[in-house]
């Protein structure tokens, strides 16, 4: 990356840079050949990501860019069947999240990462067997959600959040495929 950012890049033109990577790894989960390359390229934000971070804490944008990073890292691993990985990862994004939130308050974006690094990580959960663990984190999902609608009612992305927090319906008693 640093060829193509040049010798001394700007802050906004590296965060500018983070971003394009974000969207194109929103589109690798749906690339089932992209995402392991995806995954290793997310890595390489995160030391330029923590030093947004730390040289300018005051910026909810950075803070949320770096959750955004173990999100998108955790949900990739997920994928790719790795389900540890995938927990840490999205641990991570939750840390970050909480520490936006207790600084910044609420905001859509970190609503938005944190709903959705719950819902990522009751996945997780739930394919490694502790189905309990699972629905205690689709509940917080659904919770944050909630409040996040209430602020911002018609956002198509926390709406869909709000629906991905919820339980699979359970097919009736005798009912196979």
């Amino acid at each position: 990356m640093r060829s193509l950012l040049g010798p001394n890049p700007n802050r906004d033109f590296l965060f500018s840079s983070c971003e394009v990577r974000f969207v194109r790894a929103r589109t690798a989960l749906a690339i089932p050949e992209r995402r392991a390359s995806t995954v290793a390229d997310l890595l390489e934000l995160v030391p330029i990501l923590e030093k947004l971070v730390a040289d300018y804490p005051d910026f909810a944008a950075y803070k949320n860019g770096l959750a955004t990073v173990y999100l998108r890292r955790g949900e990739l691993l997920l994928l790719l069947g790795q389900t540890e990985p995938a927990a840490a990862e999205l641990t991570k994004s939750l840390a970050v999240s909480r520490i936006l939130y207790d600084r910044h308050g609420e905001l859509t974006e970190t609503f938005l990462v944190r709903g959705q690094a719950f819902v990522a990580l009751g996945k997780a959960q739930a394919a490694a067997g502790k189905s309990d663990e699972a629905a205690a984190r689709w509940k917080s999902a659904a919770k944050i959600f909630q409040v996040a609608l209430k602020l911002d009612p018609d956002n198509i992305h926390l709406q869909r959040g709000f629906l991905d927090s919820q339980p699979a319906p359970k097919p009736p008693a005798g009912l196979t495929r």
